[in-house]
């Protein structure tokens, strides 16, 4: 040993390999043999792990044996003070260390690695150069330089040449006898494999392993130094790649590089001794411990030295001292975790394997890996949930770190150990024996070995197998892949910052065959994702060339599609992602064991982790995939590139965007009380259009829209000529040069007169494509804007053809979300036409006071008188059919072009330019319709004069009242207290309160059809008419029947005789006016005769 060389804390292969004496130090222990020799070509096998835990010293070994095979003469004094180390250790790898020595001219090829590769083969081809550098072998470095060293077949091709280059004669100065490759850190160079989705390049590592087995000539031997197995490295694989890893792991020989030596023993008995309480010991009477953990085969290395160490080391009981190095390297961090325990364990109570369990159980939960110690943790707790005594808890917690423990050892927990462990009382003996009983432990008798029994024993490998071929491939992959594993959007992030909108591509898997079966080659884009991302998945090699071609042959510039560059192992992970789901839904076989559910979960985890790192090699930019857009192949290797590049696209392809900075309403669906604040927003530019800030007031979400998109992009600003009014700015004045193209789009729509309706559909749709792209939020409030901003001659009508008079927030909003089913007509308002609609809303009122659709302002005046009218005009049958034209058009949802510029000059019926024809008419039809009240009055009156037709004696030209108070008068006061209800109400009317017969008419029919003439439809003068005819029938017929018992007076007699006389005048006008003057008076008189001769008779 050098002592002057100072006490490195790490040593690195690679790093370390030219300077041999900080190997100075290094002193070999039993833990190192079979290292050494089998990786120094001294066993039958060339290749192997070396599994070793951190801080072991396996590093430090490995550099030694470079130095040792490489035999340089710069190491020749470091070589040999170790050599004499590792003879006392082992002697004859110590011979074999000083032989070499010997034989100066014997060297061998070190190609030593660390870590993750990327090429495997051009990084043993730099080893190897530097291996022959150090050797001095100058010229075969500089021509092994020359090899195309790529990938596996590179490797091989390395090896070739070495062994082509050594030579056995003892004529050369330099003999090459053995090439060893030492692979320190190898585990990262995996878990990189997994972490990339390339776990399936671990088949190079299995090539090595057959090259070496094979050669002959040249001993060629690796080893490949890891803190685990290979398997518990193997975290997110598919069940189908963990197979392979099982193959390749087989073609190496592990080498549990775990110190356990009599040193380590002795250190943690040292520790033990000093940390306990002094009046702890174990006690001479109990020596014979030593002998019982001997007979069931504990620390048998240590039979000599035994009673000392498990003095020194007591209260740790015999089985916990065995298996602590052991399951700390597996279970932990080795020396780091194991002295941890020894220091925090409460040494005035003896410590137990049970309390190894407890101490290290947290870590073997969270050793998940394959082979990991999750399953032996998951079991024991099971196992435990079904046991209450502490007793038996302890049994199997006791059975469970023990088979931890001894695992990878030739011996096993027999039932003699586990009874040992548990203090070999009666008591613990029947407490195995009822956990066996229970089938919570087993006892393999014939070979005297104790287990935990955690139920059936399923091989969920077979079963998943089966599954696989039942699936027989039979499954939609892509729909698997855009269901479960949808990769995320991208989104152009420079672009989105610059215009403050968050633009993204959609991304989405799709087969190869689809992208080359397109014959256009061009794809549909999405409705509302700005872009699409293609993930071509091939199906077998033959779709990788067909695929990069048809992407060249896409002109699609917002479609960017990547093709792998290499196969990648999807569909077997997908397949088997299917299989286990299926599993998982299977009761019967879950009632098989408890733990078949919690297993099966962990393969789905795991293949779900694999075909996710599968999915990444495709989905995220590097040198995995070729990138394509508009035809043109992309520079793209990382992140940055892509996102750059889809930069780029937005900015060629969405240039005209407007600036509006509020990402809450630029977007297609606004969150609902964002779309509750735009409709107030629209509120006010409809209602309160010319006030400051549209009459919003506070800094609520509404003020935001108001302020972002209206405010601060100088659409609505205060007018220039000092008034304290807003308006809206013409396109021209706007700085944003894409707001104002935006604005003039708006404003063409509006203003350009066209005979055929707008195209609504089209203008959106065009807004929302390149270059503009505008989001749907955001339509809703340029558009009410627009409609205020230029005022036109314009009607907007819904998908039924009805004309929308008062447009409101919900039906701007509806336009802008189904534009198709509105109708928007813009006319060309001449002079003549502008004087037409201005005399047309004279005739109905209209008021034209800052109105800014003429067309409106008019229809608005129509809508005004219409809603005056009483009900009867628009429902009276006694107007001409042109004013009944009127009436229907009024009482439809017309809209206002149709109206005035059709429809009216088709009822006047005059040509569609005779703008004062049309006039005419309106006001005499208006007139008419207007005066439906005057003529139901007059009918009133007409009725109350048809059914008086039996007063004679009134003027001819005297009122109605007039003769319907002669008519009254004919009635005796005694009929009239006998009458009640309307014939009363009709025979006490006021008629004193009425100035003429209009009024008497209002107050009859208020009584007679319980409403006046205003409120009347044609139906209600029906019932009037009838009504006052059974009312005058009724009073007359009470008047004119005698009652004998009530006798009138001499002046109701006179009155009933009146109204006698009445009555025959009248029947005999009508007589007369039926058979003739002369025939009347034969009839009455012979009526008369006929009288006379009964009276005479009754007198007789």
């Amino acid at each position: 040993m050098q002592q002057e060389t100072p006490f490195l804390r790490s040593i690195n292969v690679v790093f370390d390999a030219s300077e041999p004496e900080r190997i100075g130090h290094y002193e070999p222990t039993s833990k190192a043999i079979a290292f050494l020799q089998g990786v120094s070509g001294h066993s039958d096998s060339r290749a192997f792990f070396v599994i070793a835990p951190y801080g072991s010293g396996k590093s430090i070994s490995a550099t030694y044996l470079l130095q040792l095979v490489e035999n340089r003469k710069h190491a020749w004094t470091t070589l040999e003070a170790v050599g004499q180390r590792l003879q006392r250790v082992e002697p004859q790898l110590g011979d074999f260390a000083q032989k070499r020595l010997a034989h100066g001219n014997i060297h061998g090829v070190v190609i030593a690695l660390e870590g993750a590769i990327q090429d495997v083969g051009l990084a043993i081809r730099d080893a190897a150069c530097a291996s022959l550098q150090r050797l001095g072998m100058q010229d075969l470095a500089q021509a092994l330089k020359q090899i195309d060293a790529s990938g596996i077949a590179g490797a091989l091709a390395v090896l070739d040449y070495l062994k082509d280059k050594s030579t056995l004669s003892k004529s050369e100065p330099c003999q090459i006898d053995r090439v060893v490759l030492l692979w320190d850190e190898f585990g990262r160079h995996v878990e990189q494999l997994i972490r990339n989705g390339h776990p399936q390049r671990l088949a190079d590592i299995q090539t090595l392993a057959e090259y070496a087995a094979r050669t002959q000539k040249l001993p060629v031997t690796l080893g490949l130094l890891m803190h685990q197995g290979l398997l518990q490295y193997a975290t997110g694989l598919s069940q189908s790649m963990l197979g392979e890893w099982r193959k390749i792991e087989g073609r190496f020989e592990p080498i549990q590089y775990v110190d356990d030596s009599r040193e380590l023993y002795r250190l943690i008995g040292n520790i033990i001794d000093t940390q306990k309480p002094r009046e702890l010991s174990l006690s001479h009477s109990d020596k014979h411990i030593a002998d019982r953990a001997l007979e069931v085969g504990l620390l048998t290395d240590l039979e000599g030295e035994l009673p000392d160490l498990l003095s020194r080391a007591y209260p740790l009981h015999p089985a916990a001292l065995h298996i602590l190095p052991r399951l700390a390297a597996r279970a932990a961090q080795h020396e780091r975790t194991l002295f941890g325990f020894v220091l925090s364990a409460d040494l005035e109570q003896s410590v137990t394997p049970e309390h190894l369990y407890d101490y290290f159980a947290v870590a073997m939960q969270a050793d998940t890996g394959v082979g990991g110690t999750y399953r032996k943790w998951l079991e024991t707790e099971s196992a435990l949930s079904k046991v209450d005594d502490k007793l038996e808890a302890r049994a199997l917690k006791t059975a469970s770190i023990l088979e931890l423990g001894l695992s990878g050892e030739r011996s096993r927990v027999s039932r003699s150990l586990l009874e040992f462990a548990l203090g070999d009382t009666p008591k613990s003996k029947r407490t195995i024996d009822q956990l066996i009983e229970r089938k919570l432990l087993l006892h393999r008798r014939r070979s005297d070995q104790v287990s935990l029994w955690h139920g059936t024993d399923v091989d969920l490998r077979s079963r998943l197998e089966e599954e696989l071929a039942r699936l027989e491939g039979d499954f939609d992959i892509l729909a698997l892949l855009n269901k479960e594993f949808r990769p995320s959007v991208w989104r152009p992030v420079r672009y989105n910052d610059k215009y403050s909108i968050r633009r993204y591509f959609e991304c989405e898997y799709i087969p190869a065959q689809d992208l080359i079966s397109s014959n256009s080659g061009s794809t549909q884009s999405c409705a509302q994702a700005d872009g699409r991302v293609l993930y071509v998945v091939p199906q077998n090699e033959k779709d990788y060339d067909a695929a990069c071609q048809a992407a060249l042959n896409n002109d699609d510039p917002l479609t960017v599609i990547a093709v792998p560059s290499q196969m990648i192992d999807i569909r077997a992970a997908a397949a088997e992602l299917i299989c286990l789901t299926r599993m998982q839904d299977d009761e019967a076989l879950l009632a098989e064991d408890p733990l078949i559910s919690t297993e099966l979960q962990q393969m789905l985890d795991e293949t779900q982790i694999h075909l996710h790192n599968q999915l990444t090699r495709l989905t995220q930019p590097g040198f995995e995939a070729l990138w394509f857009n508009g035809g043109e192949a992309l520079h793209i290797t990382d992140r940055a590139d892509l996102l750059t590049t889809l930069s780029d696209i937005c900015e060629n392809l969405f240039r005209s965007t407007p600036v509006i900075k509020n990402e809450m309403i630029v977007r297609h669906k606004p969150s609902p009380q964002l779309v509750n604040a735009r409709r107030k927003v629209i509120m006010g530019i409809l209602e309160r259009h010319g006030e400051e800030r549209l009459g919003i007031a506070g800094e609520y979400a509404d003020a935001s829209i108001f302020r972002t998109v209206l405010s601060n992009t100088g659409l609505y600003t205060k007018a220039t000529d000092g008034e304290d009014v807003y308006v809206y700015k013409q396109p021209t004045d706007l700085k944003d040069p894409a707001l104002a193209e935006v604005w003039q789009k708006f404003r063409d729509l509006l203003t350009i007169p066209d005979e055929q309706p707008k195209d609504l559909a089209g203008f959106f749709s065009e807004l929302a494509a390149p270059p503009y792209g505008m989001r749907d939020g955001v339509m809703p409030i340029l558009f009410a804007a627009a409609l205020k901003a230029f005022p036109s001659a314009l009607s907007i009508s819904d998908e039924k053809g009805n004309y929308l008079e008062d447009l409101l927030p919900r039906h701007i909003e509806s336009i802008c979300r189904q534009p198709s089913a509105f109708t928007l007509r813009v006319m060309m308002l001449d002079s003549e036409t502008r004087r037409y609609l201005i005399n047309l809303g004279e005739v109905f009122g209209a008021d034209f006071f800052r109105a800014s659709d003429l067309i409106r302002a008019v229809y608005d005046g129509v809508e005004a008188w219409r809603v005056k009218l009483p009900p009867g005009a628009l429902d009276t049958s006694e107007v001409p059919a042109d004013v009944r034209g009127l009436q229907h058009s009024l009482s439809g949802e017309v809209s206002p072009v149709q109206l005035f510029f059709h429809r009216f000059p088709q009822l006047a019926g005059v040509d569609t330019k005779d703008y004062d024809g049309i006039v005419r008419w309106a006001a005499s039809a208006t007139s008419r319709l207007a005066s439906v009240v005057d003529r139901y009055r007059e009918s009133i009156l007409a009725t109350v004069d048809d059914n008086l037709r039996l007063i004679t004696d009134a003027a001819l030209d005297s009122s109605t009242m007039a003769r319907f108070e002669r008519w009254r008068q004919t009635i005796p006061q005694y009929v009239r207290k006998q009458l009640s209800g309307l014939a009363k109400a009709v025979l006490t009317l006021p008629l004193a309160r009425f100035s003429d017969d209009y009024a008497f008419a209002d107050a009859l029919a208020a009584i007679v059809a319980e409403k006046k003439p205003q409120r009347w439809t044609d139906s209600d003068l029906v019932r009037f008419r009838n009504n006052f005819a059974a009312l005058v029938g009724q009073i007359e017929t009470q008047a004119l029947a005698l009652d004998s018992d009530h006798p009138p007076s001499a002046e109701g007699r006179a009155a009933i005789a009146k109204l006698y006389t009445n009555r025959i005048e009248t029947l005999m006008g009508n007589l007369s006016q039926l058979i003739g003057h002369s025939d009347a008076q034969a009839q009455l008189r012979h009526l008369i005769d006929q009288t006379e001769e009964a009276k005479h008779g009754d007198s007789g």
